[in-house]
């Protein structure tokens, strides 16, 4: 079904989608009356790094409209399908129920709304999280639908740009030489408290742009470098601890792979991608320090805050 609509009129305008039409490719019957006739309220919503988020009430129910009008171009019926995959086998995901793309070309993507950002865990939700998490690598993907979760190079993919960087290029060659890459479980490839929503006890995790066949111990890795540095280095124990008595890994892999999700990190960082808030070097160097694969390396010193030191481990 193809539909065009316009969004929002000038005078209830949010960004920069005032006045855009969305060609909707696939649309479910429930919402497509209320879209093709304007019978309908959109709203902004804290948005990331690659797309613009709405929220849009029509017939009496939500959804979340993800319009990817940065400089992200993901296709958007990969994303659609494959929400419909993780949704059948069970995972919390939302439900998708739309996807097209705008008068650019670039994709928006409809789904149920499941609630709102998580602000704030404690020891159990957090453990939870991270059953949640295990649960994503436990998943089996049946044949026919592996086509909708690629399999990229993971330095190619989760470090661009490396090759501008060479301390750092050589730190993550050495890391991925040092022992054989998965690539045959689900994985997310951003799971953190940004990327979960929440509504009456019921998590829900979203944005699958990074879904793909990879390595679990990875996708914990990050997981866990990105709560230490922005949660606590307290919590994100309790998470690795949770998700290890799940899905055991050994010491060794935790510590490469935790040192990879820094070195992925910091090229962030150097590319403007990361937020910066009271503290996060300081966590950065601490972090650097306690790694066996990090400390001594020579870009730590880029890190130390300007008139400061180095975190104490």
């Amino acid at each position: 079904m193809e539909i065009v609509v316009q969004p929002i009129d000038n005078e209830h305008a949010a960004g920069n989608d005032a006045g855009i039409h969305f060609q909707w490719k696939e649309l479910h019957p429930e919402i497509a009356p209320f879209l093709s006739s304007g019978e309908f309220h959109m709203e902004q919503m804290e948005s990331g790094f690659e797309a613009e988020m709405r929220r849009v009430q029509a017939g009496g129910a939500s959804y979340v409209l993800k319009h990817w009008n940065k400089t992200a171009r993901p296709d958007p019926l990969r994303q659609y399908s494959l929400l419909a995959v993780l949704a059948s086998a069970g995972l919390p995901v939302s439900r998708p129920v739309g996807w097209g793309t705008d008068e650019q070309g670039r994709g928006a993507l409809l789904t149920s709304d499941d609630g709102y950002p998580v602000r704030q865990v404690e020891s159990g939700q957090v453990r939870e999280l991270a059953g949640m998490l295990a649960a994503v690598h436990r998943t089996q993907i049946e044949l026919e639908n592996e086509r909708h979760f690629p399999r990229f190079g993971f330095v190619d993919y989760f470090f661009p740009s490396l090759a501008a960087h060479p301390d750092l290029q050589e730190a993550v060659e050495t890391l991925v030489g040092a022992g054989p890459l998965r690539q045959d479980q689900l994985i997310h490839g951003d799971y953190h408290l940004r990327n979960l929503v929440e509504h009456d006890g019921r998590y829900t995790i979203i944005d699958w742009t990074n879904g793909q066949f990879g390595d679990g111990r990875y996708d914990l890795a990050w997981s866990v470098t990105i709560m230490r540095m922005y949660v606590s280095d307290r919590l994100a124990g309790v998470f690795r601890r949770a998700y290890l008595a799940q899905v055991p890994v050994e010491q060794e892999d935790l510590d490469r792979f935790e040192a990879l999700a820094w070195c992925r990190w910091l090229l962030l960082d150097r590319l403007g991608g990361v937020p910066i808030g009271p503290g996060t070097r300081k966590r950065a160097i601490k972090l650097i320090q306690s790694n066996p694969h990090l400390a001594g390396q020579p870009f730590a010193a880029a890190l130390r805050p300007a008139g400061g030191q180095a975190a104490r481990s």
